[in-house]
């Protein structure tokens, strides 16, 4: 997980909070965009490609607190991404996450029920590896390469917004 914390931001972090609030808001939630937006280039080429639908999901999102003024980028696959699994081999079909497509398995009731290939529920385990299968990692070594650029790209957001060029 990044973190970001700019040096040599103290007038700009200064003329914030005597801006008031909304303007502070604003900032923080300007620089977690910017710097989760190049998280996200730098990720999505770093993924290893089997099916293509970890990639595809791949997002980010801001979530910007109002009390405290604290914004948050989140990068990694999104929800709502799932693909039912093909038995004949053929190309699945990505789907939202209420949409049906053929591809079913009977359950132990008799019940005809989709599989289903969902994203969230294995992108650690193809980011860290298991027992059985090696790891491709994508998290931290994007991490460690985008860290200078993204505190850059948060320091400018936070120093237009300062200055009024919101």
């Amino acid at each position: 997980m990044i973190s970001a914390s700019v040096q040599g931001m103290r007038e700009a972090y200064a003329a914030l909070d005597k801006a008031g609030k909304k303007i502070q808001r604003d900032g923080s939630r300007k620089a977690a965009q910017a710097g989760s937006k190049i998280v996200l280039d730098a990720m999505k080429p770093a993924v290893r490609v089997r099916t293509g639908l970890l990639k595809k999901s791949l997002g980010r999102k801001v979530k910007a607190f109002r009390d405290s003024g604290v914004a948050v980028g989140i990068v990694g696959p999104r929800t709502g991404f799932k693909v039912v699994k093909q038995k004949d081999g053929s190309k699945a079909k990505v789907q939202t996450r209420f949409s049906r497509l053929e591809g079913t398995r009977v359950n132990k009731k008799g019940e005809t029920v989709d599989r289903y290939s969902n994203p969230t529920q294995y992108a650690h385990l193809v980011d860290g590896g298991t027992v059985r299968s090696r790891a491709y990692p994508f998290r931290e070594p994007v991490e460690r390469a985008t860290a200078s650029r993204v505190k850059d790209a948060m320091a400018e957001a936070v120093r237009k917004v300062a200055e009024g060029g919101a």
